[in-house]
Order: structure tokens, then C-alpha cells, then sequence
């Protein structure tokens, strides 16, 4: 049994997050500096992330964690992930993220970025 099938046969997990985690490392060790580069711009622009922000910004897991700060990523939502990946033309790591939302079983929500929870 390799390590994602053990990520995803464990019924106890050490955060709620776990399993989204477990899948962005995977897509993290796929997304190139090019990719990077894209999703990054894409962030960019009129009330968009600021460019020393971004320059912050060195690697995938950095832009996730950025991602989700600003409530634009969770376990409940990857709809604007999966939109990045898709304009950085990473429709193979678009789908993993599909089958991610399979195998949770629950149902996804989209929400816009709030102040308040």
C-alpha cells in the first residue's frame, strides 16, 4: 500500500484539512515554474493580490496557503484551484482535484471570499 492509499483508507486523520492536504502536495510536486508563473498572474490585477504579495509567493504549497487565507481554497471548496489549473492548461492536475471531490463523498461548495466566517 503506498502512501495515498493510506492517507485515504485512515478513518482518523490529524486535521479536518488532512486529505485536502494530501492532495495538494501531489499537486504540488507536478506544477512547474511555468505553471507557477500563470497561476500566480492570474491572481493579479484590480483588487487582485498585491505584486509584493506575490513575489512571496516561491512555490505551489505557498500559493495554496495563500489560496486559503484568502478563503479562496478549502476542503470544501476548490472550484477556483481547479479553475487556475485549468487556465495553466493542467487539465490532468484539474481532474486529480475532480477525483479528489469523488472520493470525499461530500458535496462541494462554491462561496465568494468573505470578511466574516
Amino acid at each position: 500500500m503506498d502512501i495515498d492509499e493510506m492517507a485515504i483508507n485512515t478513518h482518523e486523520y490529524p486535521s479536518l484539512d488532512y486529505q485536502l492536504n494530501v492532495c495538494l502536495v501531489n499537486l504540488a510536486m507536478e506544477i512547474t515554474d511555468e505553471n507557477l508563473h500563470i497561476m500566480k498572474y492570474l491572481l493579479t490585477g484590480d483588487q487582485g493580490t498585491p505584486k509584493g504579495v506575490l513575489e512571496k509567493i516561491t512555490s505551489p504549497l505557498k500559493l495554496f496557503e495563500h489560496l486559503k487565507g484568502r478563503c479562496l481554497l478549502s476542503r470544501d471548496n476548490i472550484l477556483f484551484l481547479q479553475a487556475m489549473l485549468y487556465h495553466a492548461r493542467r487539465i490532468d492536475l484539474f481532474n486529480k482535484l475532480i477525483e479528489f471531490a469523488k472520493q470525499r463523498g461530500d458535496t462541494l461548495h462554491c462561496y465568494p471570499e468573505s470578511d466574516s466566517p
